[in-house]
C-alpha cells in the first residue's frame, strides 16, 4: 500500500444511483467487471498471505471507538445506515450496514448505532 495513489473520495459525493431501473444494466459488462473484481482480490490476497495484525503482550492497547448515523439517509425506502470504527491502538475494526428497519427519530437512530458500537467493545474487550 505504500505505492499505491489515494483519493480523496471514491466517487463524486453528488452522484445519486438509480436503484430500480433494469433498463440501465448490461449484464454482460457487470459480469465482466465482477470476474475482473474478482481475479484482482485474490491476487492482491495472494501477494499479501504473510501481512497480518500483531498484538505485543506489552504494548499499551487503548480503545477509541466512534458511531454514526445517517438519518433516513436511504432515496429508495428511507433507511438509515449506521456504521462504528473501533481502535484498538492503532489497529482498526469497522463495520458499515443498513438498518433493517425505518426509524421513526434521530435520536432512536444514534442510540440503535451506539448500542451497536457498545456490543461489539464488549465482545471485543
Amino acid at each position: 500500500m505504500d505505492q499505491c495513489k489515494p483519493l480523496s473520495t471514491s466517487y463524486s459525493t453528488s452522484f445519486s444511483p438509480i436503484m430500480n431501473s433494469s433498463s440501465l444494466v448490461d449484464f454482460t459488462l457487470y459480469r465482466s467487471i465482477i470476474g475482473a473484481l474478482q481475479y484482482l482480490t485474490i491476487t492482491y490476497l495472494k501477494g499479501s498471505i504473510m501481512h497480518g495484525l500483531q498484538f505485543y503482550k506489552n504494548s499499551e492497547k487503548v480503545v477509541s471507538a466512534y458511531s454514526d448515523v445517517d438519518w433516513a439517509g436511504s432515496r429508495e425506502d428511507q433507511r438509515s445506515t449506521r456504521g462504528y470504527l473501533i481502535f484498538i491502538g492503532n489497529n482498526l475494526i469497522y463495520s458499515s450496514k443498513k438498518q433493517p428497519t425505518i426509524a421513526r427519530s434521530s435520536t432512536k437512530d444514534e442510540y440503535k448505532a451506539l448500542a451497536n458500537t457498545t456490543a461489539e467493545i464488549t465482545w471485543i474487550h
